[in-house]
């Protein structure tokens, strides 16, 4: 079955009822794909929470949903980092981190940091932006 990691970014405008985001979304657990989040976007979704999100959030990021950041995950991030240290690109640490989980679990990985394209071409992912 394959599978997604979506970014925190994509999470924030679930929430916020994006179209394209929501149909993208729509499509894949149609398909009977499965989609995660790093830990990571879970906090970062969960730090930027409206008002009467909380229930919706809880249902999207359900724990069966979070992959953990482990050891393989932080020390694929941090070689993510140094190679973009070295291609003169700047990655943060949480981007690192999610991207990392994508491609240890190897999952597509569906973001709208543009940013963060390089991940196709560079280390494979398949990098999707509904």
């Amino acid at each position: 079955m394959p599978g997604y990691l979506l970014d925190s970014n994509i999470g924030i405008y679930l929430l916020a009822n994006d179209t394209s985001v929501t149909v993208f979304l729509r499509k894949i657990i149609g398909q009977g794909d499965a989609f995660f989040f790093s830990a990571i976007s879970e906090c970062e979704i969960r730090n930027n929470l409206k008002s009467g999100e909380h229930l919706r959030a809880d249902r999207l990021l359900d724990e069966r949903r979070i992959l953990p950041v482990d050891s393989g995950v932080a020390r694929r991030a941090a070689q993510i980092q140094v190679q973009q240290r070295v291609n003169g690109r700047s990655i943060k640490t949480p981007d690192a981190l999610i991207l990392a989980t994508a491609i240890e679990h190897g999952l597509a990985f569906v973001s709208r940091d543009k940013q963060l394209r390089f991940a196709k071409a560079e280390y494979g992912v398949e990098f999707i932006e509904p």
